[in-house]
């Protein structure tokens, strides 16, 4: 059932962290991605009202965990927002990236936080996710190198075959030659 306000049963149960709840009504087929009046999902009201618990267990049925809403937010942004460190920590564990901005105004969750705890997870987040992104270019850097190593190898490779090949016609023009030479010569008579 959906209310005035599109809202449905699993998102009062997320809003309220009644994980025996949202359980059962996911079980029961409720569809986790749908969007209430703002946009809004079932995890976002769980991000909203800080509720951890329900946060892991709607991520775990397959919930998007950057989804956004009709603000462009995402969870993550909700509960900075709203000073919520244990329902941070759960979406940024759950794999929340902290450096998704908003479009219009470009704010990621650490400009909505104003906890010291929230900052904190935040900042550390923020540099596990910038510390991966420049492994995962120093790996794509690396994969590149390696195939331009390879390319360069076989390259060599072929160009050393081809001169292998060059040397046994020479042998073979010169062969030939002597034959012809011989065959001139009267056959050695």
């Amino acid at each position: 059932a959906i209310d005035r306000n599109g809202s449905t049963a699993l998102m009062k149960a997320a809003a309220g962290g009644q994980v025996a709840i949202i359980e059962k009504l996911v079980e029961r087929g409720a569809q986790h991605a749908l969007m209430d009046a703002h946009k809004m999902s079932a995890l976002h009201h769980a991000a909203h009202q800080g509720q951890a618990d329900a946060i892991r267990v709607l991520v775990r049925v397959g919930s998007s965990v950057d989804t956004r809403d009709g603000k462009d937010w995402t969870p993550l942004m909700h509960a900075a927002d709203q000073g919520h460190g244990s329902a941070t920590e759960a979406l940024l564990e759950m794999g929340a990236n902290p450096l998704l901005s908003t479009e219009d105004t470009a704010n990621i969750a650490l400009d909505f936080a104003w906890d010291p705890q929230v900052r904190r997870a935040l900042r550390l987040a923020m540099k596990r996710a910038k510390a991966l992104e420049r492994a995962k270019i120093e790996a794509e850097q690396a994969q590149q190198m390696a195939e331009m190593q390879a390319e360069y190898d076989l390259n060599q490779a072929a160009q050393a075959a081809v001169n292998e090949m060059l040397k046994d016609e020479a042998l073979v023009e010169n062969l030939r030659a002597s034959f012809n030479k011989f065959d001139e010569d009267g056959g050695g008579s």
